[in-house]
């Protein structure tokens, strides 16, 4: 959840776009960064509520004989309560050009940033799709979140990020079967536990690259090397200028 200050603070549980980032739970310190840097040294619990993948391989049984997703498109995993969805910057690029705008007016138009309140980060910010009202009573909306037809429908969604093509298999949600139920009973998410049988294997690697590209973007942002920011302050300041 965001803090009225625009930081990412404690409280409640994140839910839909949410990556569960525990930066607002637990402290990144130097120790951890540093050994994160040191070609993917682990830190112990560098993000402390998302389970590292030694977790998830152990608690593996569990969804020994896969989990089975269909999509519906209902849009639910796009809306509700306030959420992140975090991209790199190909994946900007390619949202731009299916947007049809220029980079530096989709991080203007579509991308706001949320700071990190974490030790150590030395006031480092990541870098999120924005929101949008939702109609009624629905909350937010991803601003990619198209209804115009009548149907919750993502507007890039041949171009939509990792994070999105990856839901519901990330980590936060595979750690255990209880985590599994209430991440389809919060969204609600009426394809998990249908359609397609998604290999074991599948669910675990989806979710080993949820929580690596976590730990590249939090330490990207700590190092100052974020290239999504790189293209964030053009943009702006082209804009300003």
């Amino acid at each position: 959840t965001l803090s009225p200050g625009g930081t990412l603070a404690g409280g409640e549980r994140p839910q839909h776009r949410a990556m569960f980032l525990a930066v607002h739970t637990t402290a990144l310190t130097a120790h951890h960064a540093s050994a994160v840097r040191a070609r993917w040294q682990r830190p112990a619990r560098m993000l402390a509520s998302i389970p590292d993948m030694d977790m998830v391989d152990a608690q593996g049984e569990w969804f020994g004989d896969g989990l089975r997703f269909s999509c519906t498109q209902c849009g639910n995993c796009c809306s509700g309560s306030p959420g992140h969805i975090y991209f790199t910057a190909a994946e900007g690029v390619a949202m731009s050009g299916r947007l049809g705008v220029s980079l530096d007016e989709f991080y203007r138009r579509f991308v706001k940033r949320v700071q990190l309140e974490a030790g150590g980060t030395n006031g480092a910010f990541l870098y999120t799709l924005a929101e949008k009202a939702a109609p009624g009573a629905e909350g937010q909306d991803c601003i990619l979140l198209d209804r115009s037809s009548g149907r919750r429908l993502c507007s890039v969604y041949e171009s939509r990020p990792a994070q999105c093509r990856s839901w519901p298999f990330w980590a936060s949600n595979v750690g255990s079967a209880k985590d599994w139920d209430e991440a389809k009973a919060d969204t609600p998410c009426p394809g998990m536990g249908a359609g397609a049988l998604v290999p074991a294997a599948a669910v675990a690697r989806l979710a080993r690259q949820d929580e690596e590209a976590e730990q590249a973007m939090v330490l990207a942002a700590i190092d100052g090397s974020s290239e999504v920011e790189a293209a964030w302050i053009k943009a702006h300041r082209q804009d300003s200028g």
